[in-house]
């Protein structure tokens, strides 16, 4: 006699055994490891506008930094005005989007338990104050004390984003160009400090250390751009790095032009240029020890052909700034735009932390850095990733 458990419908009999049914990927089984990935929405959003930010400050850097200064008193008065209104255009532009973004970064910083609670009081008190004074640098020029508050709450942040930053493998690279770039300004402060102390206390004797200063900043701002061109050779790709190399060769072309250059007064576009960057060279502080001393306040073209050289570094400078903050969006994957929006961003600024708009930029560069470097340390089970993302609509 059978068991009773072995009873069964006479249909059920001749019914196949039914197969397993296939296991579905998740949603995190297509997340590439080479992705630096924010985990929700909010995240998202502020990150996707660096790309935007870091184009505007490139051509704000162009027009209003470089070319229209450049142009008062070599061209025509219809010229002139063109070219500042241009300029004036893309650096409100630029400064806009930047401060927007801080916003939008630091929304993204301050509620999150994974951030650290000491960078997210640093993020948020000095992206706050650079808000705050950005904003107010629109309408008038600041004062000087103003800019030492701005630069101290650039600095700040910029040291959370290259603590946050170092830490993660995919990171590494612009939390090490955000660490230099803050020796970079903080020589600069102290150069600016020294000569200030030396004029208005009569402390003639340490305008040296001054110079002194002046050279490790630029040294360190080199040594940062360096660093970004290795990288981009390096990790996006072959494309990248070809794009990156041809457009540093092309500033410093363009630098030994304008350096070796001879006087002229034909108004083109190449005395706006010299014009453009002397006024650059000068208005970044002290200069470097290599510099004559009776060389700081000429214009390059006035100079004697064998003076012009010394001048080359900080022509260079400038010029590989931009060149290298443009390259850096060219010729990369779609998913490295926001790692390499930030670094292009980190450059344009030059670690100039008392200039509103480039500390504007460099403050966004270090907010990214701190919710990029987020994304980067997590790598959780697929459960987790679901639960970390937002409810499909």
């Amino acid at each position: 006699m059978p068991p009773l458990n072995a009873r069964r419908d006479g249909n059920d009999e001749d019914r196949p055994p039914a197969e397993p049914e296939p296991s579905r990927p998740g949603p995190a089984s297509s997340h590439d490891p080479d992705e630096v990935p924010p985990w929700s929405r909010r995240d998202r959003f502020a990150i996707s506008l660096l790309t935007a930010v870091a184009i505007a400050t490139a051509c704000a850097n162009t027009l209003g930094s470089l070319l229209a200064p450049g142009w008062v008193g070599v061209g025509s008065e219809r010229a002139v005005n063109r070219w500042l209104w241009w300029g004036g255009v893309t650096s409100i532009a630029a400064a806009v989007m930047g401060l927007t973004t801080i916003v939008s970064l630091v929304v993204a910083t301050v509620p999150s338990p994974r951030t650290s609670i000491s960078t997210r009081l640093v993020a948020t008190f000095g992206a706050g104050l650079v808000v705050a004074l950005g904003a107010a640098a629109l309408g008038n020029p600041p004062e000087d004390e103003v800019l030492l508050v701005l630069a101290a709450g650039t600095f700040w942040v910029l040291v959370a984003g290259a603590v946050e930053a170092i830490a993660p493998a995919r990171t590494r690279a612009l939390g090490l160009q955000l660490a230099l770039l803050a020796v970079a300004g903080l020589a600069r402060i102290a150069a600016w400090a020294i000569v200030w102390s030396a004029v208005h206390r009569g402390h003639a004797a340490i305008l040296g250390s001054a110079r002194v200063c002046a050279t490790i900043a630029v040294v360190a701002e080199l040594a940062a751009a360096a660093l970004v061109i290795v990288y981009v050779a390096h990790r996006p790709g072959p494309r990248a790095g070809a794009v990156i190399g041809g457009l540093a060769v092309v500033a410093f072309g363009i630098a030994t032009w304008v350096v070796r250059t001879p006087v002229s007064e034909s108004g083109t576009l190449r005395d706006a240029l010299q014009h453009a960057l002397s006024l650059r060279v000068q208005g970044t502080g002290p200069l470097p020890t290599w510099v004559p001393l009776a060389d700081v306040a000429a214009e390059i073209k006035m100079l004697e052909p064998d003076h012009r050289l010394a001048f080359l570094p900080l022509v260079f400078a400038e010029l590989l700034s931009i060149a290298l903050g443009v390259a850096a969006l060219l010729g990369v994957r779609r998913r490295e735009l926001p790692l390499l929006a930030a670094m292009a961003l980190a450059t344009l600024s030059r670690g100039q932390l008392d200039t509103p708009l480039r500390a504007v930029a460099l403050t966004v560069a270090a907010l990214g850095a701190i919710v990029l470097a987020r994304g980067a340390r997590l790598e959780p089970p697929l459960e987790s990733w679901r639960s970390l993302r937002p409810p499909e609509q």
